[in-house]
Order: C-alpha cells, then structure tokens, then sequence
C-alpha cells in the first residue's frame, strides 16, 4: 500500500482519521496542500514533527498507535515493523513497545532516530501483512522474525511459532527455537 494514493483519494481529513493524526509530508501535498501551508502548519507549531517529512496533527501527547504509525511512515512504504511492536499493533503484546522496531530493505538508508531500532533486510512477502494501514510482519510469521532478529543481537529466548493467542504476553521460553514449516 502506497500511502500517497490514498491521500490524492480519500483527502487530507480521511487520511488523518485513519492514520491517527498523523501524516507524511508527501501524503499532505498529494491530499492538496501546499509547500508553503505545510511549512507554515510546522512553523507555527499545529503540526509536530515525531520524524523527518512526518507529523502529528492532534494536539496532546503522541499516543502509542501513532508513534508506530509515524515511524513506518518515516521508514517507507517498503519498510515493515516488526518484533514487539509488530506483535503490539497485533494485539499480540499487552504493552506497546519503548523501542519500535523496523526493518528497511537494502540499499535504503534512514538516520537513527530516537526509540527506533534499524534493521536493514529483505522480508519475504509472505511474511508481511497490512493491518490497519501498515506493514508489518504477520501474526504467524512474527516468531521467526523475532527469533532471527534476537539471534543477530546475541539472545536466545525466543517464542514458538503459534503459541501465541491475541492479548497473551510474550512468556519467557527458555531457548526454545521456533516451529519452521
């Protein structure tokens, strides 16, 4: 899903509906505002910048879904959230994550930025899914994930695949190694 379409379709207020407030730089010019009523949104503190060319547009403090959101929009459209907030935006997890992790795909590069873990990566397509209009890894496919992804940082607890029912916290497994089909 390229968020850009939709923005030119569905106009600036349904996309900030859907996306929780928060909005891509080129979703808000594709919905019909100009450089210029942007810059002067950001200048003048309506629009907060959460990461560079994406901002929330609600006042208050920045909800969960919408750090999330913002920071798969910020990554890309090819980019996926994967590991705990994966399994959060899945209902997976009780708790959203403090650190949300992402993966972009090669060659693409992103500064770091606050809270964000980058993993740079391929992801089979059959392993990513949209829900609720971002990318992520799926809810059978986010185990393997999280196990390759602990296994590049050195840690070896990791959930069995299927295990998980919606709303259960991740238990510790005790090194147990995901079913592979």
């Amino acid at each position: 899903m390229d968020p850009v379409p939709f923005a030119r379709v569905l106009g600036i207020d349904a996309i900030l509906k859907g996306q929780n407030g928060v909005i891509r730089r080129d979703q808000a010019l594709a919905a019909g505002l100009t450089r210029a009523r942007v810059d002067d949104l950001v200048r003048r503190a309506q629009w907060v910048r959460l990461f560079p060319r994406v901002f929330l547009t609600t006042a208050g403090p920045v909800g969960a879904r919408a750090r999330v959101r913002a920071c798969w929009l910020w990554a890309g459209d090819n980019s996926a959230i994967a590991g705990s907030a994966a399994a959060w935006w899945l209902g997976l997890e009780p708790q959203p994550p403090a650190t949300i992790t992402v993966i972009v795909p090669p060659p693409w590069r992103r500064d770091p930025q606050p809270g964000v873990r980058l993993v740079r990566g391929r992801i089979d397509p059959r392993d990513v899914d949209f829900e609720d209009w971002i990318r992520g890894t799926r809810r059978a496919g986010w185990p393997l994930l999280a196990w390759a992804l602990a296994r590049l940082v050195g840690v070896d607890r990791v959930v069995p695949e299927g295990t998980l029912q919606p709303g259960e916290p991740v238990p510790e497994s005790g090194g147990m190694w995901p079913q592979v089909r």
